[in-house]
């Protein structure tokens, strides 16, 4: 038979670089929060677990039926486990398919991972660009008796109001049963929208060391991350 020689730096840096792109790509999916730390310590887990499984068929059995589950609990948490979990899984079994099809050679897959990742942290980093620090807050609301620390953006555009109070606007996840404040016309590029608005029992801005209680409405609607709450530019 043959010699069959297996390079354990490749094997790592391919399962790495695999594990990492299908994470990311399933939390955007999800719209939830990319944390880089459990990303990155799944994916060294993964090529860790695809190194050991190369030595050992027991193990190899074990983590090709489990490893997916353990990996996807390690970088995307347990929210809506298993409907991740199955997608890790779709997408593992289809990028093998497509190697397997197409004869891709480790290197050239090594060279497109890399591509991608790089491609990934530059879109990050745009983003991060599009909106000033001096804009951005935290603040606090508080819905039924529940206080929810949000990430905020002072939008210059948003001079909306309801009996002369400032409406801000939060992420429809934030979404709850309360009872109607008033009605509210939105204006945008493309139409008017009428909406509900809402009277939070605290809202509460954190300026630098300061927290400033505020009178405000809000409106639900969906935004786009990282913010999670968009100001009144009639609040700074």
């Amino acid at each position: 038979m043959g010699r069959v020689t297996i390079y354990l730096d490749i094997v790592f840096v391919v399962n790495f670089g695999i594990n990492f792109l299908f994470s990311y790509l399933i939390l955007n999916l999800f719209n939830e929060r990319v944390n880089m730390f459990r990303i990155i310590t799944s994916s060294i887990f993964a090529g860790i677990m695809m190194i050991s499984m190369l030595f050992d068929i027991v193990i190899y059995n074990l983590f090709k039926i489990f490893g997916g589950l353990v990996l996807t609990y390690l970088g995307l948490g347990m929210n809506r486990f298993l409907i991740k979990a199955s997608i890790f899984y779709i997408l593992q079994f289809s990028l093998t398919g497509i190697v397997q099809s197409f004869g891709i050679r480790d290197l050239y897959l090594i060279i497109g991972i890399i591509i991608i990742i790089v491609l990934i942290i530059i879109l990050s980093f745009r983003k991060k660009c599009i909106y000033p620090r001096h804009l951005q807050y935290n603040v606090s609301v508080t819905l039924k008796k529940e206080a929810t620390i949000l990430r905020a953006f002072l939008d210059t555009g948003n001079n909306v109001s309801y009996n002369n109070i400032p409406v801000i606007f939060i992420d429809g996840k934030y979404n709850c049963q309360m009872n109607v404040y008033g009605t509210i016309e939105v204006k945008t590029v493309n139409s008017i929208s009428i909406m509900n608005c809402y009277k939070p029992e605290k809202f509460i801005l954190f300026n630098k060391k300061r927290k400033i209680e505020m009178d405000v409405l809000i409106a639900f609607t969906n935004l786009e991350k990282p913010f999670e709450c968009l100001l009144n530019y009639n609040l700074l």
